[in-house]
């Protein structure tokens, strides 16, 4: 039998927002009272962006866990905290931001 003597959690789930811009997309997840050392934001298979954090408040941990299909595969993804809102930053390949031009998006 296993016991988990831990607090006991609270699953959050985070207002999500996806900006579509001409250079990246931006996905802002609202995270009040999360710290940067609470987040842990990666690509764990081709394409599936996984956006996760736990942080103590008075008796209980509260986690979550986002995981986001993204519509290509981009390197340099940039994540950063600013007043409880995380930005994470997608750039555009060349490729979808050439097809988005000649779709006139």
């Amino acid at each position: 039998m296993e016991r988990d003597f831990g607090p006991p959690r609270q699953v959050f789930e985070p207002d999500c927002r996806w900006e579509d811009k001409e250079d990246a997309d931006i996905i802002k997840l609202r995270l009040p009272e999360f710290k940067r050392e609470h987040l842990k934001v990666e690509i764990v298979r081709d394409g599936l962006l996984k956006i996760s954090g736990a942080r103590l408040d008075l008796s209980r941990t509260i986690i979550f866990s986002k995981e986001i299909r993204l519509p290509s595969i981009s390197s340099g993804i940039n994540a950063r905290l600013v007043n409880g809102w995380l930005h994470v930053i997608i750039p555009k390949t060349r490729a979808s931001v050439q097809s988005n031009t000649k779709d006139g998006k």
